[in-house]
């Protein structure tokens, strides 16, 4: 089972306004268990080919850093790991937005002069991670099946997609 997770349209990278959600692969049988691992997935595909774009664009993605609530999970950000073939390193706080905001505060008010050499300081890694190669080359061919997916609905999404 697959799923094309555009609830929300099509942003970075593919900037395709007409594509909606799709899941393929749904019989009578589908239960809860693989309908959240598709989910899981599909938005790791996406950041698969999010990477992909900045790999391409030279950027040289060494690690991912997860953050955010799904950070705290054992399953999910392996699963990002292993599906974008990326190291990844788990950090103490994974509310990034308030410790961004922390950093930045610091200078002003005298803490620090360096915001990058105080969150290595304040938010040390935790652990670090290299995902499965075996692994890796398993979702690389279902990323591919993923990629099909999307190019052989992409015409048909101008017609079928969703409309809000």
């Amino acid at each position: 089972m697959r799923l094309l997770p555009f609830f929300g349209r099509a942003r970075a990278t593919r900037w395709n306004a007409a594509a909606s959600g799709v899941w393929a692969g749904l019989g009578l049988g589908t239960t809860r268990g693989p309908l959240l691992r598709s989910a899981l997935e599909g938005v790791g595909f996406e950041v698969r080919v999010a990477l992909r774009a900045l790999r391409d664009a030279n950027a040289p993605i060494q690690v991912i850093v997860p953050v955010g609530r799904p950070a705290g999970a054992t399953t999910w950000p392996a699963m990002i790991g292993e599906i974008t073939g990326t190291s990844r390193v788990t950090v103490r706080d994974t509310e990034a937005a308030s410790m961004g905001a922390f950093l930045l505060a610091g200078p002003a008010l005298g803490w620090w002069e360096d915001p990058l050499a105080a969150a290595k300081m304040k938010n040390a890694d935790v652990t670090y991670d290299t995902p499965d190669p075996a692994r890796c080359e398993a979702y690389a061919r279902i990323a591919e099946s993923c990629e099909a997916l999307y190019e052989a609905l992409a015409p048909c999404y101008a017609r079928y997609g969703a409309t809000e």
